[in-house]
């Protein structure tokens, strides 16, 4: 009895861990999410918080309730990211975006962009689809920056203009290149 009680507590112990560090919602680019391209993610949008000073918002207006994300480029070529935010019941809600890189590193990408480095592309339009390009053009007003490159680093600032819970669904649609999973998966 004191086995199985003992086992119990701790599942739900590290249950209670996941689920708290899964609905983080970093703040800082310091303390971005990796992501990779292999697989559709979804995820919570953030519903608190604010930018850093210093973050330079680029053709943002503003940036409530951020989240930040990064990737390591693990094939070479362009990369398309679409991303799509949605409410309860699936109402459509606005999503905005700046991404910013390329980096060596995620440290000196967050140090970067806390000095004020611009994004290098973005978009603030009214849409609940944004679509990221690298070597593709993304963003509104539309952009191409060059394709990836093996080992570059990316840090992508998410927001939630309309400021309603929702979650955002996110996905590589288009390109010939792809993200690192080992930065994911801790294999890195």
């Amino acid at each position: 009895m004191f086995r199985s009680t003992l086992v119990f507590l701790l599942f739900m112990t590290l249950g209670l861990l996941t689920a708290d560090r899964a609905s983080a919602q970093p703040q800082s680019p310091c303390d971005a999410n990796p992501f990779c391209s292999d697989s559709a993610y979804v995820f919570p949008n953030a519903t608190s918080g604010n930018l850093p000073p210093g973050v330079a918002l680029g053709c943002l207006g503003s940036a409530p309730f951020p989240i930040w994300y990064w990737m390591q480029i693990g094939t070479a070529g362009t990369i398309e990211i679409t991303m799509v935010q949605t409410g309860p019941g699936g109402a459509q809600l606005d999503i905005d975006f700046s991404i910013f890189g390329p980096f060596t590193d995620l440290p000196t990408g967050c140090a970067a962009i806390l000095a004020g480095a611009a994004p290098i592309q973005c978009s603030y339009s009214g849409s609940f689809t944004e679509t990221i390009g690298l070597g593709l053009p993304g963003g509104v007003p539309a952009n191409t920056p060059p394709a990836a490159q093996v080992g570059e680093v990316y840090i992508v600032l998410l927001t939630n203009f309309s400021q309603d819970p929702g979650t955002i669904s996110f996905s590589q649609t288009d390109g010939t290149g792809s993200a690192d999973c080992g930065i994911v998966c801790g294999l890195s």
